[in-house]
């Protein structure tokens, strides 16, 4: 039983007529013909009975009807299903972030949606090494990080800029009525400083920028992840150093207040990684295409736009 048999008996039938039935599926009456007795002769009853004037089902015609064309729907679904997969608007991805980059991945998630809504995505937050690991092995199609990513195994493309800023909860008296001047770095070492982990990419960057300013920085606490970093400059403990992107919502809302330092702060950029190796194709691709544009259109404040490049 083959898919083009039971997509001519449908045709036959809804037809009513050999000749108009081979009509439809674009062949000679006798080619439709010896489809359907193919097909008669390898389930071992008649289908079809020609009465005048009309080619009808028989009984068991009419049951191997109903199982046709819901194959037939079936089977069109997944045509359907794999050129969208193939055109990059279908499928399934797995999405990654390590560290500060997981505040990217809701506009990176929306990139994708407006790009290919018929994708599904499963998204992981895991440890920088985990991660590259992880890319570098397909378990995850793209993962967003910190730049620069050197793994073997494991290419990345721009995806967007990004800037640490200094946030401090409202009142704090680094902040003057009126258009504030840059602080002085000098000032940040008298600051109560709330950190992330020492080990974190956004702390060897802080430090590496104080260091070349001349100023050594004591941290108060180093707390394991920026959403606590947060809550603790938010609650009055101190102030911080994080990627503008990690404190959009806060600054948004009020909560938190970007304090401009002198000189500026670092600016670093977020990649997009991916498995080397082989060229990406369909929404790996379309989410490689789509999402550096849509995240240069809504960077958060205190980020100047960078220039990105095409997949790596």
């Amino acid at each position: 039983m083959t898919l083009q048999q039971l997509r001519v008996l449908v045709a036959v039938v809804d037809a009513r007529s050999f000749t108009r039935g081979a009509r439809s599926v674009f062949m000679t009456q006798s080619a439709a013909s010896q489809h359907v007795r193919s097909l008669e002769l390898s389930l071992g009853v008649p289908l079809v009975e020609r009465t005048a004037g009309a080619v009808l089902p028989t009984r068991a015609g009419e049951g191997l009807l109903r199982y046709a064309r819901d194959i037939l729907r079936t089977a069109g679904d997944a045509e359907r299903y794999v050129g969208a997969v193939g055109r990059g608007r279908a499928g399934r991805l797995v999405i990654g972030a390590s560290g500060s980059a997981v505040a990217v991945i809701p506009a990176l998630v929306a990139a994708l949606r407006a790009a290919a809504p018929g994708v599904e995505v499963a998204l992981r937050v895991a440890s920088r090494p985990e991660m590259e690991s992880a890319v570098g092995g397909g378990a995850v199609d793209a993962a967003a990080l910190s730049g620069p990513v050197r793994r073997a195994g494991v290419a990345a493309v721009a995806l967007c800029a990004d800037r640490l800023v200094l946030v401090a909860a409202p009142g704090t008296p680094l902040l003057a009525a009126g258009a504030p001047a840059p602080v002085p770095i000098a000032r940040l070492a008298e600051q109560p400083l709330i950190a992330p982990a020492a080990a974190s990419s956004t702390w060897r960057l802080v430090s590496s920028w104080a260091e070349r300013a001349g100023v050594e920085l004591r941290p108060e606490a180093h707390l394991d992840g920026g959403d606590a970093v947060k809550r603790a400059v938010e609650a009055g403990l101190g102030v911080a150093l994080l990627s503008a992107w990690l404190v959009e919502r806060e600054v948004a809302l009020g909560t938190l207040r970007l304090v401009p330092l002198d000189p500026a702060p670092p600016a670093r950029q977020y990649e997009l990684a991916r498995r080397a190796g082989r060229e990406p194709d369909g929404a790996l691709s379309t989410l490689l295409r789509a999402a550096p544009e849509h995240l240069r259109r809504r960077l958060p404040a205190g980020v100047e736009p960078a220039a990105t490049g095409g997949p790596g």
